[in-house]
């Protein structure tokens, strides 16, 4: 390894790795840290239906119920046929 590759700040993460990463932290019960990297791939994607929802679903698990009818409303707009949205 030279030291221009060890200085070299890795690659950002990819939307699916920051998905993969927010689903493991949620499925962990760690709704926090999952909302958080939901958020962050929303902004770089606000169109993203899986974010959308599960954010959703996660404040819906936190007992914000107003919040949760908004983002999952918002993910059945983005995509209106999905059943698990329903």
């Amino acid at each position: 390894m030279n030291l221009q590759s060890a200085l070299a700040p890795s690659r950002p993460p990819t939307t699916a790795e920051l998905f993969n990463l927010a689903l493991a932290h949620h499925q962990a019960g760690d709704l926090s840290t999952a909302e958080t990297l939901y958020q962050q791939i929303l902004s770089a994607d606000p169109v993203n239906f899986d974010a959308t929802h599960l954010l959703g679903v996660a404040a819906l698990q936190g007992g914000r119920l107003a919040h949760a009818e908004a983002l999952i409303t918002a993910a059945l707009a983005i995509s209106p046929d999905d059943a698990a949205a329903h």
